[in-house]
């Protein structure tokens, strides 16, 4: 009869959380005929990203990718969007063009996975299974939840997180042996960039569930968790080693913390966004309603930590009535860590960039001690909700104070959007009171007021994501900018060679949508060669790959053929060189004369000094006039290339310098560069000696082949390949495999055996013990 009531309860806040966050996305699916579309991220990312690599897959084509910036390694790349998922495997089975109408019910099942997890978390610790619903739905549908849902892939990680505390709780206080490996395998394979902020937080609950007797800790029990915990990383470890490698020499891991920055946030407003943040329901992302001077790249790391309903008013009167509480330990040091930068920044290996993205784990334990405290009739929760009043009528005051400009006052002025903010302090007043109407109502009655708690979180959650996305539509892209531009755009080109095009001033990963190699992305993991060339070129490279259309030497090394520019563009004139080709899908195409075949070669080369003196302005267009070679690599191949200072062009920056440039590099040309599932094939003929070049981003599982015999693949032009080929007819062919695969299936494969035998002795142990004790 308890199993029965066990899987009821399950399945009650799976169905609960899923018709929640059905009716939430009810509108805007049907207003979008079926597919789900949001904003920013989710039109831009998830939904190209998960078409990509759901045709990779399906082709077998899961090395190298075309369609990833210049190219990229494919596992390495998206580990961390989507292949650890198991909901991305879900989508297998479907056609590619069904991939738009997934994603809402694969959003769906991650909610109501969530709720589930949460909630077996959650029970071990309430008395009723009731309030372990409440605590799951405040879990499930907290500001955190909703404020990343257009992100996608960070709600698979909330998902599966509990189950890595609930893996620990039950090897220490039940000694179920293999769980908590399992989940430690899972949670990496999910996402490895969260996972090392879940391996923070797993030793903080350790550490403060040590202070509570009845955890009944031991060396042996310690022994057992290291154990697991390195066995797990063992069982993930070919998703981890790849993606570890494929980050190597990124630059968005260069940022480190200083002094300075270490103790006190570099923008004082931060320390208002995260009080903002604990309190009402948070702005949508990149959209900071109180704080619009500060750095628009906090606004975009989800601060958000608001609880539907009750909000903060649980915790505060949890952190007043508990007074030797390991829980209260736990939560006390979660909000040093939120407010002190280095101890922020440890959930991210102390990176200076900073991140509030472990916020979801914060949120479980608010959840959690919102739920014991509810559940706990003698504790009164006035001073809470007190608490709660006092930080939201500061909020909104500080939205009726006038902003002054010029000397004039305007009253509700300060919010930059205030629509949505006034819409946040509504629901979050209305939270507040509909929270002390019930616990005034129903504190003796807890069945009713579990029930009661769950049907206004469920409401005002409803209310929330409703708006909230609502408000996210209004900055993205219209159904038919999704999808007769981009999903399903067809494009009649003349050629059938390989090559890249451009997109002007256009959507982001708008040619990924096409299926068309592009030098516009929108990507974080791109390979380390491709972060190193565009700095030099005068080019910020964070998470975007956007030349200015100025830099037309990148357009010329790196094989664009074509610039496609929107219909409606207005104020456009194509750059000298570009001749109208057609109008197609609603987008002016323009052919690139100064296009060059991928796959060529030099005639002359440059040293670093030469490169490193140049103005950034043109650097772009000195990598046309000669091959850029290290002193070591001009020592080797001095006699197939001749200095730059030799070239009577050298100085000329000009858009006929440019051409005659572009003309002399097309002078000698692959016949022939084919694409498949493992690299390249090309063939050319050359008159003498050289290097052949293609503008393939450089990396470590590339291995090259001259005419069937293995070549050292050069570095060159900062981040591309060379090859040396003999005078006459080349087959050359690149094969790439990624680095560190096979090292980390053999691993994996190991930890799986290991892991096998461990529940083998673990299962014979049992028997012994249990024979022993019946003795």
């Amino acid at each position: 009869m308890q199993l029965k009531k066990n899987r009821s309860g399950y399945l009650t806040i799976f169905l609960i959380a899923v018709l929640t966050i059905t009716l939430i996305l009810l509108p805007f699916l049907i207003y979008d005929h079926g597919a789900l579309l949001i904003y920013r991220d989710f039109n831009h990312q998830q939904i190209p990203f998960t078409r990509l690599a759901h045709d990779a897959i399906r082709s077998g084509n899961i090395f190298w990718n075309w369609n990833t910036d210049l190219g990229a390694n494919f596992i390495g790349s998206y580990s961390f969007y989507l292949l650890g998922s198991p909901f991305f495997w879900l989508t297998l089975p479907f056609p590619t063009s069904w991939i738009p109408y997934l994603m809402g019910p694969l959003i769906i099942l991650k909610y109501g996975v969530a709720a589930v997890t949460s909630f077996a978390f959650i029970k071990r610790f309430t008395r009723t299974q009731s309030f372990a619903m409440v605590g799951a739905l405040l879990f499930t549908f907290s500001s955190f939840m909703i404020s990343n849902t257009f992100y996608n892939h960070f709600l698979d990680v909330v998902a599966f997180f509990p189950l890595l505390l609930i893996g620990m709780e039950e090897l220490v206080l039940n000694r179920r042996k293999g769980v908590f490996a399992l989940a430690v395998a899972l949670n990496l394979i999910v996402n490895y960039w969260f996972f090392v902020g879940e391996a923070v937080f797993a030793c903080l609950y350790f550490f403060m569930r040590c202070l509570d007797p009845a955890f009944q800790m031991s060396l042996r029990k310690f022994g057992s968790l290291f154990f697991e915990a390195v066995l797990g990383l063992c069982l993930g470890m070919f998703l981890l080693l790849p993606s570890a490698l494929a980050l190597e020499g990124s630059t968005r891991l260069d940022e480190m913390m200083t002094l300075k920055t270490a103790f006190t946030y570099q923008y004082p407003e931060l320390y208002g966004f995260l009080v903002q943040g604990f309190t009402m329901p948070a702005d949508i992302q990149g959209y900071p309603n109180l704080f619009p001077t500060m750095n628009q790249g906090y606004t975009w790391r989800s601060v958000a930590a608001w609880l539907p309903l009750f909000g903060m008013c649980g915790v505060f009167s949890f952190l007043q009535h508990k007074r030797r509480h390991w829980l209260k330990y736990l939560l006390i040091l979660c909000f040093v860590f939120a407010f002190v930068p280095i101890l922020n920044s440890s959930f991210v290996l102390f990176n200076g960039t900073y991140y509030a993205r472990w916020f979801y784990m914060f949120l479980l334990m608010m959840a959690l001690a919102t739920a014991l405290i509810l559940e706990q009739r003698r504790y009164e929760m006035n001073s809470g909700l007190k608490l709660c009043g006092i930080f939201l009528t500061a909020f909104v005051l500080l939205g009726i104070l006038p902003r002054i400009n010029n000397g004039s006052f305007t009253f509700f002025g300060i919010p930059s959007s205030p629509a949505m903010y006034w819409c946040n302090i509504l629901l979050a007043v209305a939270s507040l009171l509909l929270a002390a109407r019930l616990i005034k109502k129903f504190r003796r009655s807890p069945r009713q007021l579990a029930v009661y708690s769950m049907t206004g979180i469920c409401c005002i959650s409803i209310l929330y994501g409703m708006t909230s996305i609502a408000f996210c539509k209004i900055d993205g892209e219209s159904y038919e900018q999704i999808f007769d531009r981009s999903l399903n755009a067809e494009f009649n080109l003349e050629g059938d060679e390989f090559y890249r095009v451009d997109v002007y001033n256009g959507m982001n990963n708008q040619a990924m949508y096409w299926g068309l190699p592009t030098i516009q992305a929108f990507h974080s993991i791109v390979p380390a060669s491709v972060m190193e060339l565009y700095p030099q070129l005068g080019v910020e490279r964070f998470v975007m790959s956007t030349p200015d259309i100025e830099k037309q030497g990148v357009r010329g090394f790196t094989s664009v053929k074509y610039l496609f520019v929107k219909e409606e563009q207005s104020g456009f004139s194509p750059p000298a060189g570009y001749k109208f080709y057609d109008t197609q899908n609603g987008f002016d195409i323009y052919l690139n004369e100064n296009y060059v075949p991928m796959g060529y070669t030099y005639d002359y080369y440059l040293d670093e000094t030469q490169f490193k003196t140049m103005n950034q302005q043109h650097r772009d267009r000195l990598l046309l006039k000669g091959m850029l070679l290290s002193d070591e690599q001009i020592e080797t191949y001095k006699d197939l290339l001749k200095p730059i200072s030799e070239n009577k062009n050298r100085w000329d920056y000009t858009i006929t310098g440019l051409k005659t440039d572009c003309d002399e590099l097309k002078n000698e040309t692959a016949e022939s560069f084919e694409i498949d599932n493992r690299g390249f094939t090309s063939k050319i003929t050359l008159q003498k000696d050289n290097l052949v070049y293609f503008s393939v981003p450089y990396d470590r599982g590339w291995k090259a082949y001259v005419n069937g015999v293995e070549t050292k693949i050069e570095k060159v032009n900062v981040g591309f390949m060379a090859v040396a080929a003999a005078e006459g007819e080349n087959d050359i062919r690149f094969e790439y495999t990624t680095p560190g695969l096979k090292a980390g299936l053999a691993v994996s494969g190991a930890g799986w055996i290991v892991f096998a035998a461990y529940l083998i002795l673990c299962r014979v142990g049992r028997k012994k013990e249990s024979r022993k004790n019946k003795g």
